[in-house]
């Protein structure tokens, strides 16, 4: 009885030193996944702060795209309803199809593909319509940046300027409008800021 207990409590130690063993090592795993973020981390921002000089700045052609026309919505076509009615009209049971008293099942199924074939057609003109939405937007915008409408001008600048990939040392855009012209003021880090 004695000997049991001895084994019991080396086994509830050895037991305690393995799981102490375990976590140890695992804390280990974390503090160095950690420390591989933080250099990835810092790798990141001296490749941002060193690497603004390769930002491209490319030139849109706003009056091409403001003149332009609007395109008109899609008509909705039902082909792939058409041709599923076409399949359900069609069918004729073969002797297999009646002797097996498939066909009313083959039936079902056929005015079932009637109802997803629309769903597909529907699918198809919903993008279709969204696609000719989309481009007449762009193309309305295009035409507020012709006409200089200064909300315009500033969404154009923020979104298709490329300063933002730049977060550590870029702070924003500043517009100004004088006088007829547009003048976009850049604030970014100042010697100063070190």
């Amino acid at each position: 009885m004695v000997r049991t207990m001895r084994a019991m409590d080396r086994a509830a130690k050895q037991a305690e030193r393995q799981r102490i063993a375990r976590q140890n090592a695992l804390n280990r795993a974390a503090m160095l996944n950690a420390s591989a973020q933080a250099v990835a981390e810092y790798d990141e921002m001296v490749e941002a702060l060193t690497g603004g000089h390769r930002i491209t700045c490319g030139k849109r052609d706003w009056l091409t795209a403001a003149t332009a026309p609007d395109e008109p919505y899609p008509a909705r076509r039902d082909d792939e309803q058409l041709a599923a009615r076409a399949r359900l009209d069609g069918y004729v049971p073969g002797l297999l199809d009646k002797i097996l008293r498939r066909g009313e099942k083959v039936m079902a199924r056929l005015a079932d593909d009637i109802d997803a074939a629309r769903r597909r057609d529907d699918d198809l003109h919903a993008r279709a319509a969204e696609a000719v939405a989309s481009r007449n937007a762009r193309t309305a915008v295009a035409r507020k940046v012709v006409e200089r409408d200064p909300d315009a001008l500033v969404a154009a600048l923020e979104q298709h300027s490329a300063l933002g990939r730049l977060p550590f040392s870029f702070e924003g855009v500043d517009t100004i409008f004088l006088d007829g012209r547009v003048i976009a003021v850049v604030d970014g880090l100042g010697s100063d800021d070190g």
